[in-house]
């Protein structure tokens, strides 16, 4: 498949440029490539892309790493990036924790921070805990490399407007209000004086897996985040795919028992209200005082308010059967939903991240139960399913891919060094 130039281009950029731009990305997805691989993926001809490649390989950019199969000629060198060229950050706003990170080119972390934080008291607290945490990070890491990051990614849960940069709104963090926009990557633009990108984080999810996780190799992939909510990201002809409006991708409203529990989007029967982490929670709550015997109550000293999906997994793991039923019932509606999404979207491989995913196998083989539980798998080849090899990490390694992919193919004027590559082409 050719590598298509993305609809947000620079026109500014002369094709030299663009082409240049294009040989790094081509670099970045498929690395360790040959010259001819790369011409063959973007349209360049052999004599382009090496012109290209020398100048990068010139300017400490790219590095040669050895020698690929031959087809009868001479053995073509290997082309790959040089990890230490340019470096991003990223920052990933969960309901009960937020990460900061500096990555490489290969979402290696450089330098990680994580703090607990409380996104239900509002916009201003948590933008305050981001920057400070993001401050912290910048300041401890080693200046050579903190003069060289040239992006920063921001990974969000709810409903994000990448183009405008905004974060439309989200389950009791940056919106206050359903209907205020909270111009997020502007803010740390300001503060930070580099180009800041923003994504839901089940699509940043979703790109980490496919660059760097188990949908590694995989060109159409689904990876779903099964945490405090339920959220999916999708990546066709490995596009991330955001759709016509802004939300896609949404799994967990699609509903899956329309005599269900009243989800908080307003509809009925909505996945995420059977198979959420607070679902998961609130069914172990309801069933608290009839259950004295659970292992659930001991985990929490008897104390109601502390039940959580994360304390029902580890019930479960130790053989409590009331823990056991609610972690079946909920791979079950996982079940449902991903059979759904598979029928329309026909992925290779399906992806699951979140807390949830924590509780282990009896998830899991309920879920892989239910989807294959279904005439359609006797006709078609069901996608694999597999939890994600990235784990709570996920999120901000997708977040800095965000920011690197589209800087790629934008050449921002905030990003001088990428600004400096291009224009002396």
């Amino acid at each position: 498949m050719k590598y298509r130039y993305r609809l947000n281009m620079n026109q500014n950029l002369s094709s030299k440029q663009k082409s240049l731009l294009s040989v790094l990305n081509v670099v970045h997805r498929n690395h360790p490539i040959s010259r001819s691989e790369i011409g063959k993926k973007i349209g360049l001809t052999s004599v382009t892309v090496s012109t290209i490649v020398s100048q990068l390989l010139d300017l400490g950019i790219l590095k040669i790493v050895g020698e690929g199969d031959s087809k009868g000629g001479r053995r073509p060198f290997l082309i790959d990036l040089v990890p230490s060229a340019f470096y991003l950050a990223a920052v990933d706003v969960g309901i009960t924790k937020i990460i900061a990170t500096i990555t490489d080119w290969y979402g290696n972390f450089i330098r990680s921070m994580r703090i607990e934080s409380d996104l239900t008291l509002g916009e201003e607290h948590t933008i305050n805990e981001m920057i400070n945490l993001t401050k912290q990070l910048m300041t401890e890491v080693d200046p050579a490399i903190r003069d060289k990051v040239i992006g920063i990614g921001l990974s969000l849960p709810g409903i994000v407007d990448t183009d405008k940069g905004i974060s439309v709104h989200s389950p009791g963090t940056l919106s206050i209000s359903q209907s205020r926009d909270v111009p997020i990557a502007s803010i740390f633009r300001k503060k930070f004086n580099i180009q800041t990108y923003i994504e839901n984080n089940a699509r940043t999810m979703a790109l980490a897996e496919i660059r760097y996780g188990t949908a590694k190799g995989y060109s159409n992939i689904c990876v779903i985040n099964v945490g405090h909510g339920i959220g999916s990201g999708v990546i066709i002809d490995e596009e991330l795919y955001r759709g016509y409006a802004l939300p896609s991708g949404g799994l967990g409203h699609l509903m899956v028992l329309p005599s269900g529990p009243r989800c908080h989007c307003g509809g009925r029967g909505c996945l995420e209200s059977l198979a959420a982490g607070y679902a998961i929670a609130a069914a172990a709550t309801r069933s608290f005082n009839m259950n004295e015997g659970s292992n659930i109550r001991k985990l929490v000293d008897g104390k109601i308010e502390r039940v959580t999906a994360a304390v029902v997994s580890e019930a479960a793991q130790k053989g409590d059967i009331l823990a056991t039923q609610i972690i079946i019932e909920a791979g079950h509606y996982l079940g449902l939903g991903i059979r759904s999404m598979i029928s329309f979207i026909n992925p290779e491989i399906v992806v699951l991240g979140g807390g949830v995913t924590k509780a282990g196998d009896l998830l899991l083989d309920e879920i892989k139960r239910t989807v294959n539980d279904h005439s359609i798998s006797k006709r078609i080849k069901v996608p694999e399913i597999k939890f994600s090899e990235l784990g709570d990490n996920s999120s901000v390694i997708g977040a800095a891919a965000i920011a690197l992919e589209d800087i790629l193919v934008s050449a921002i004027d905030q990003s001088p060094i990428i600004q400096k590559i291009v224009h002396n082409s």
